[in-house]
């Protein structure tokens, strides 16, 4: 302990000083006490942020020594609860009156940290916290109460419908604070606290805080034992696969089969099956895929009808990179069918991009426009952070194959700054690829030459060939558009020949191929 206080500060482990030990008796060992500790002397340094410490602790002292029974059992409880709290909460963890509550604000004793919330001030705190970790009883009923208020709080409406995401909203700002307080405790039910971070994925994903909901589910899974292991891998694979990272992605996906097969949950199974066919596509396995949501459309029958909509629209999608572009078109319509009554405009909006996808493969580019602009009102409606992201990349490709080279470069840059703000490795990407397009098109400027390296790297660190493909098909066209026809030619050939090449990339690159095979 004393090595970490003074590595802290920046000072020797070995080293010694006259506050040293004062401060170890404070922070007694505990880890809550010593993370404080330590963020006060990163803060301050030393010997000032010991000093601050020390201070803070004998002011603090006098005034819980000052509380009667009464007010000390308060804050006890408040201390119990993690995180900063509302002073509705406040009311259900204590039983204090509306009047004693705001009294203490009034003492200063409740510290305003947010708009609603509250929290103890760091001495006063500490004793609190010490307080009811002297009674693991009385400590782990407190976490049960504020486990139960925070699942409250996600309301009852669908998920994944207009209301849901509304309800969510409103209680976001107290409901965060709350998990990760939950987390931090440890004593929180594993099986309960799981569940409710798994039922709240997907606004989180939506709201693109995607590395918090990394962070909190891998942090679950470590608590977790047993039951609702599956979903956590399930959820957690879904978000891995936002943030590109895709071999990881995967391994959950497996992870989670494995677990629901186990555990007999035959739909956890079939929902981990269709990201696994999910991160296959976006890895460029479109056979593999396609052939993994062939199997799973089989498995559906019996369970919710969201999942056979996934299903169904998994081998559109996958059908429209391998070119087979009627199949396609049927398994679309059917998916858009059924995702029509279902009251989830999020899985109505995924349907149409898919639709929207294919007739801009058949060049019908004023339907792909309508389509395409249908998904982001769909997605606009709740504030889908992914979503517009989405939506907003097949309208940049739209107007690119329409030849509105600076719609294109002007939505690719939207698409950039959004998917550089949730880290969006994919699809950051993506959007550099049809940036670089439109600039060589379209004779705009900028370094089209450099955003196509910079996309294949980005390719490679996330597993994604067809991005890769497509940025060395890039590359070959800017070669050939500077005269350099040998160096394009085999810039071209080594695009064809790369696994990642898919029908819709080369029925972009078709004019390049004639051109340069042409001049060969």
């Amino acid at each position: 302990m004393r090595g970490a206080l003074l590595s802290a500060a920046g000072l020797p482990a070995t080293a010694d000083h006259p506050p040293l030990d004062a401060l170890c008796a404070w922070v007694q060992g505990e880890p809550e006490q010593l993370t404080a500790a330590q963020a006060t002397l990163r803060t301050l340094g030393w010997p000032a942020g010991a000093e601050y410490l020390l201070r803070q602790s004998v002011q603090a002292g006098h005034r819980w020594a000052q509380f009667g029974t009464h007010e000390r059992r308060i804050l006890t409880a408040l201390g119990g609860c993690g995180a900063p709290f509302s002073l509705s909460l406040a009311r259900q963890l204590t039983g204090a009156s509306p009047f004693m509550l705001r009294a203490l604000v009034d003492q200063h004793v409740l510290l305003p940290v947010s708009t609603g919330l509250y929290a103890l001030s760091a001495g006063l705190q500490t004793h609190a916290q010490r307080a009811v970790r002297r009674a693991p009883a009385r400590h782990r009923e407190l976490t049960g109460a504020t486990l139960s208020y925070a699942a409250a709080l996600v309301g009852d409406a669908p998920p994944g419908s207009v209301t849901w995401f509304q309800q969510l909203d409103s209680s976001w700002p107290e409901l965060r604070p709350l998990l990760g307080g939950l987390l931090g405790s440890g004593r929180a039910d594993a099986h309960r606290l799981a569940r409710l971070l798994v039922t709240v994925t997907p606004y989180r994903a939506a709201r693109g805080q995607l590395h918090d909901a990394r962070d909190e589910l891998s942090r679950a899974l470590q608590l977790s034992v047993g039951d609702g292991r599956a979903e956590l891998h399930v959820a957690l694979a879904g978000v891995l696969q936002h943030l590109g990272a895709h071999a990881e992605a995967e391994a959950h996906a497996d992870r989670a089969r494995r677990q629901a097969r186990t555990d007999r949950l035959p739909e956890v199974a079939v929902r981990a099956g269709l990201i696994r066919a999910r991160i296959l596509h976006r890895r460029s396995q479109y056979v593999q895929s396609r052939q993994l949501f062939q199997r799973l459309q089989a498995q559906v029958g019996g369970h919710p009808p969201e999942l056979r909509v996934m299903a169904l629209d998994g081998v559109a999608r996958s059908s429209v990179f391998l070119g087979d572009l009627e199949v396609a078109a049927a398994h679309a319509q059917a998916a858009r069918t059924l995702a029509a009554p279902l009251s989830l405009p999020l899985l109505l909006a995924d349907t149409l991009n898919t639709s929207a996808l294919i007739a801009s493969e058949t060049r019908d580019l004023g339907q792909a426009e309508t389509l395409f602009t249908q998904a982001l009102d769909l997605h606009g409606q709740v504030h889908h952070h992914h979503g517009i992201t989405l939506n907003l990349t097949g309208l940049a490709w739209n107007a690119l194959l329409a030849g509105e080279f600076a719609r294109c470069a002007a939505l690719s840059r939207r698409v950039l700054r959004r998917a550089e703000d949730s880290a969006q490795r994919w699809e950051i990407g993506n959007a550099l690829l049809n940036l670089g397009h439109a600039q060589l098109a379209g004779d705009l400027p900028g370094n089209p030459q450099d955003l196509f390296r910079q996309a294949r790297e980005i390719a490679r660190q996330c597993d994604a060939p067809s991005l890769e493909a497509e940025a060395i098909g890039g590359e070959a066209a800017y070669l050939a558009r500077h005269g350099q026809r040998a160096q394009a030619q085999a810039r071209l050939h080594e695009a064809l020949a790369h696994p990642g090449m898919s029908a819709e990339a080369r029925a972009f690159f078709a004019p390049l191929i004639e051109d340069l095979t042409a001049a060969g």
